[in-house]
């Protein structure tokens, strides 16, 4: 995080709009790599010691999309805003492709992020909401197709619909974990008397969880609010930027670790079906904390970048006041 700021601080980060391209082949070629060379581990694709580098493609798609999306001229039509046909060879490569390659990883939750991502960077590159709606709409017509495509798509669905079924056989991870929150009740049991070696893959898929026993309703909504202070602040540093790549780099990667927060919570909750999205900054995992750093360097040196300046007449240094007659 560290590195990121000191290197990018000062609107250095703009040199970022020029791997736009580059990126989005990265995200293309690691997936297939990955799919090819890597090997499968409780759901996952890794390679040796356990290493996902999968995570880095949570920084390539923002990066993708704001530096794509900005070096869009304004000119592809007369209202400044590109019409869908003449988008969708591109859209259909830095999105399609992906989207079909974690299809194959059976990675579903950070096939979910892609296309919010995407959607909510091309909302803010637009500055219609209704593109939001639609693009949501499109997300679930793609999560309707999968599921009645890939067979473990439909095993998610049966465990979270009822996970005290026998023959689905793996609710056995949510139920501990809904029971770890019960015990948990509002004000906790206290840090360190829970008892997170009952819940399967607790430090990381279900930290949520261990968290909820020990700290309570109380503890795990401060965690919620000291995440929305600083997707908060975050937006802010992004939105005072005077250039299109800036604000929508840093509301992809607004974006992309509010959507890891909100699936990991709402999955370990049973609000969703679980995705194994671990939680930003919390949950246990060396891939995974180093993307979410690199991702807050970012953000840090965006918001220390270049701002606008609204400097109003009057407040001007050096104008001689009228005199007085």
């Amino acid at each position: 995080m560290g590195l990121m700021w000191l290197g990018l601080r000062r609107g250095r980060h703009q040199a970022l709009a020029s791997l736009a391209v580059p990126a989005g082949w990265g995200v293309i070629v690691l997936l297939a790599a990955l799919l090819v060379f890597g090997h499968r581990f409780r759901g996952g694709v890794f390679i040796a010691n356990r290493m996902n580098p999968s995570e880095i493609v949570k920084v390539l798609i923002p990066m993708c999309a704001a530096g794509w999306l900005s070096s869009i001229p304004k000119r592809m039509n007369e209202k400044g805003v590109p019409v869908w046909w003449r988008l969708a060879p591109s859209a259909m490569l830095w999105v399609g492709v992906p989207l079909l390659l974690l299809a194959a990883h059976r990675d579903f939750g950070m096939a979910l992020q892609l296309c919010l991502v995407w959607v909510c960077v091309y909302a803010m590159f637009s500055g219609r909401a209704w593109h939001a709606v639609v693009g949501l709409f499109l997300t679930v017509a793609a999560a309707v197709i999968a599921f009645h495509i890939v067979p473990h798509a439909r095993v998610r669905w049966a465990v979270w619909r009822n996970p005290y079924r026998q023959e689905v056989g793996g609710g056995w991870q949510l139920l501990q974990g809904l029971a770890a929150l019960y015990h948990g009740k509002f004000w906790g049991r206290g840090l360190g008397a829970g008892s997170p070696h009952l819940i399967p893959i607790a430090g990381s898929d279900f930290i949520y969880a261990v968290m909820g026993e020990e700290i309570g309703y109380i503890g795990c909504g401060l965690l919620l609010a000291v995440y929305t202070a600083f997707f908060a602040a975050s937006l802010a540093g992004a939105g005072a930027q005077t250039t299109l790549f800036s604000r929508l780099l840093g509301g992809g990667l607004v974006a992309m670790l509010a959507m890891q927060v909100l699936l990991h919570v709402a999955g370990v909750t049973a609000a969703l079906p679980l995705t194994g999205i671990p939680l930003p900054f919390v949950s246990h995992g060396g891939s995974s904390m180093v993307v979410s750093l690199t991702s807050a360097g970012i953000l840090a040196a965006i918001a220390d970048g270049s701002p606008q300046r609204n400097i109003s007449h009057r407040g001007r240094r050096g104008r001689s006041k009228p005199r007085r007659k």
